[in-house]
């Protein structure tokens, strides 16, 4: 049996914005956030099916989900796997529209309904020694105290890279589902540990390649080839860079090495006709010495 990428921006939201299997995204947040009982997801309600994008920038792995609990808070997941420093500052802007479209015109600043963004990470966005876990929330509150904090967004990051268990040392479920999104690609079968959450077997199924139609493989490797050429270009261009810059290091030595023996020939008293020839300086430059 071969799995696709969970990663792929089109097996991303065809496991967590599926609207026929809405048990899962529910499953994968109530993990996720670990969300107690009285607050668990029980009804989810996707608000825009297409994802019609505000931009190019904005990719098909954003879902914006509505998601009924006893709070009826609201939910916006996106999946990112290339690096961006200014992830964090994307994830507020997309969450302070998602509060402003919530208030009607003549609706009261109190009965704003919170908004949590999810993101899921294939890179390392806070450095590992102040934010060494894998998951990590923030709100907005007061630094001093750490107290009353403005609930109506919250922001939770799921750093990929920094999951490091092996599927023997899975302890909980959410756990289960960041070793699916790294690992399922790789899987030949659904893993026995991972068969205990039955929304973690049904994206199993939804990712076997045999359950895609055609114009969903061809998307996904038009995904696949686009992050491939990215990555190439990424590389030419580091490639490129080091080249430049051993040329350069190398010029600037030997530039440095004539200087040096421009100066001990001045200090023979040779002279700055002889001494130009030699080195191959002009004659300013063997005077400005």
């Amino acid at each position: 049996m071969k799995f696709l990428d969970p990663k792929n921006d089109i097996m991303f939201k065809k496991i967590f914005g599926n609207q026929q299997k809405p048990s899962i995204v529910m499953s994968f947040l109530n993990a996720i956030l670990q969300l107690p009982e009285g607050e668990k997801i029980e009804e989810v309600f996707f608000r825009d099916p297409q994802n019609v994008p505000d931009n190019l920038e904005q990719k098909k792995s954003t879902i914006d989900v509505q998601c009924r609990d006893q709070k009826h808070r609201e939910f916006i997941i996106e999946m990112q796997s290339d690096y961006q420093s200014f992830f964090g500052e994307r994830s507020l802007y997309y969450s302070a529209k998602a509060v402003g479209r919530a208030l009607k015109k003549k609706g009261l600043y109190q009965s704003l309904m919170p908004v949590i963004f999810v993101g899921v990470l294939d890179f390392t966005l806070f450095d590992k020694n102040e934010e060494p876990d894998c998951i990590s929330e923030h709100r907005i509150l007061n630094i001093k105290t750490l107290k009353n904090r403005i609930d109506k967004l919250k922001f939770v990051f799921i750093e990929l890279p920094k999951f490091k268990k092996t599927i023997d040392q899975l302890e909980t479920v959410s756990e289960k589902w960041i070793y699916f999104l790294q690992n399922a690609e790789d899987c030949t079968q659904v893993p026995q540990e991972l068969k205990t959450t039955k929304e973690i077997e049904e994206a199993f199924k939804l990712l076997n390649e045999g359950s895609m139609t055609t114009d969903e493989l061809q998307e996904y490797e038009v995904i696949l080839d686009a992050r491939r050429c990215e990555e190439s270009e990424k590389y030419d261009a580091f490639v490129e860079g080091e080249a430049r810059g051993k040329a350069e290091g190398k010029a600037e030595g030997e530039a440095k090495a004539k200087l040096e023996l421009a100066k001990r020939l001045l200090a023979k008293k040779m002279s700055i006709d002889e001494i130009a020839e030699l080195t191959g300086l002009s004659v300013e430059a063997i005077r400005k010495l």
